[in-house]
């Protein structure tokens, strides 16, 4: 039921943007339908991804509160994320605190930050999918034995620092 129109494009009795605006952001940059010209534009942390995510945030609230609150305060943001995101709506929220204590995002207040889903250890995760995958007779023994020896050695180039 996603949207705000029904499968005969009707609007929808509930939705979310009787509510508020709803914004979704394909990030890191490259991911999804995002896209740079320049390769040095691409992000390697989350701390990058956030600070893209603050800019883009200070850029959106500008326009909004210019063109669509008639100068008036915004209403509250609430950042929702999951798979990766796991790793960057904490790291988001706190660079938008941040950036607030510098006196930049005045116009932004943060309502809270949500995960589903999250990728937040890539370990564990790595982990637990040769049995996931067994259980549900997704792969064979042999390929259950190769995936466990590749979370294996994962987890030991993570604990000596190589990952």
């Amino acid at each position: 039921m996603p949207g705000p129109l029904t499968n005969n494009l009707e609007a929808r009795n509930h939705t979310w943007l009787k509510e508020g605006s709803l914004l979704f952001i394909d990030s890191p940059v490259g991911s999804g339908f995002s896209y740079v010209d320049d390769d040095s534009a691409y992000t390697t942390t989350v701390y990058e991804v956030a600070d893209d995510l603050v800019a883009t945030l200070g850029e959106v609230s500008a326009l909004l509160k210019k063109q669509h609150y008639n100068g008036a305060a915004l209403p509250p943001i609430f950042i929702f994320s999951e798979s990766y995101g796991g790793k960057v709506a904490p790291v988001f929220g706190s660079k938008i605190v941040a950036a607030q204590k510098k006196g930049l995002l005045k116009d932004v207040k943060l309502g809270g930050v949500a995960i589903g889903d999250g990728a937040v250890s890539m370990v564990d995760a790595g982990l637990t999918y040769p049995d996931i995958l067994w259980q549900t007779s997704q792969i064979d023994a042999v390929q259950w034995h190769y995936l466990t020896q590749v979370a294996a050695e994962m987890e030991l180039a993570y604990s000596k620092g190589n990952a």
